[in-house]
């Protein structure tokens, strides 16, 4: 099925050098699902300009946009990816970004650039490991696991965190196509598995530490280990229950920039990014992160946190292109 693409605020089409590029390292939302949308056939890009007005310039956006049940993930996928790079080249404002290495050396001034990754709670791959290197050929750069696994990734066993002979060529399959895994939404004994199956590191892309928020979603110091050991990342993210527990959103970016400093400490200043989980107009994010002004504050804190320039420039949006870029 062909899906319908809405028009988007005019911005001029970028022509070879002449339109400014930012100098700055771009600051990166690493996964989020409401800069662009599929309802009753048709993509709206419009929400793109809301990301854009909270300092955002480039970010990593959940497929299928359509979540209704499909039995054809892999050609709803393709379709929304063809309607979405001919809407780019047409309207302009945004693209489909496929260069985060040049990325990480500034966008073009009033675009946002798209990435994507894959997080669906039914069958990804259908049985077949060669549909890992079709996504990636689509632009698909992240795909995400799920305890749910309808893939039978995992023995049959409840929650097992066995892979099984498929999850294995999975995984073997991902590291060699070159598409990041992620880990966010498997149990931690699964995660574990996966980190150690892996040859190219991991990434948890939304999610927190137990460390400084006990939520049973949050990673266990046990993961978080097992991250820092093989390289991988976390990408911090907003998530309401996630961060705050049985705090009050008093000082909610001050508990987000507490998830920051910790993981920096365990897995290493190029190993921290940000992952919103923005969704549903931000019903999940507490008031203060759901501001215009989020990611300034985040800098600000992290600034009066002592964190060097280059740091924060890693962690707001270098570190997530960086993996994108190379994730073996």
């Amino acid at each position: 099925m062909k899906y319908l693409v809405s028009s988007v605020s005019a911005i001029a089409i970028l022509i070879g050098s002449s339109v400014p590029v930012r100098a700055a390292v771009p600051v990166v939302d690493g996964h989020n699902h409401e800069g662009i949308s599929a309802s009753r056939g048709q993509i709206d890009t419009s929400q793109l300009e809301d990301l854009k007005a909270r300092g955002i310039e480039a970010v990593v956006m959940a497929l299928p946009l359509d979540r209704s049940k499909t039995a054809d993930l892999e050609g709803r996928i393709a379709d929304e990816m063809e309607q979405l790079r001919e809407e780019s080249t047409k309207n302009g404002g945004f693209s489909l970004g496929d260069d985060p290495a040049g990325s990480s050396q500034g966008v073009p001034d009033g675009e946002i650039q798209v990435f994507f990754t894959i997080e669906w709670f039914d069958e990804i791959f259908g049985a077949d490991p060669s549909r890992v290197r079709r996504y990636r050929d689509l632009g698909v750069r992240v795909i995400g696991l799920s305890e749910e696994d309808s893939d039978g990734i995992f023995e049959r066993a409840d929650r097992s965190a066995t892979l099984t002979s498929l999850g294995k060529r999975i995984v073997t399959a991902m590291n060699e196509a070159g598409v990041l895994i992620d880990i966010t939404h498997l149990t931690h004994e699964q995660k574990l598995e996966v980190i150690a199956q892996s040859r190219a590191p991991v990434v948890a892309s939304h999610s927190l530490a137990q460390a400084v928020s006990p939520d049973p979603f949050n990673l266990p110091d046990e993961v978080v280990t097992a991250l820092a050991d093989r390289g991988g990342s976390v990408w911090v993210s907003f998530d309401k229950s996630g961060l705050l527990r049985d705090h009050s959103e008093e000082d909610a970016i001050g508990r987000l920039v507490d998830h920051i400093e910790v993981l920096v400490a365990r897995l290493g200043p190029h190993h921290v990014g940000i992952g919103t989980d923005l969704q549903a107009g931000g019903k999940y994010v507490p008031d203060a992160l759901n501001q215009d002004d989020a990611f300034a504050e985040i800098r600000r804190r992290l600034q009066d946190r002592g964190l060097g320039q280059q740091t924060i420039d890693g962690i707001l949006g270098g570190n997530v292109l960086r993996l994108l870029a190379d994730p073996r």
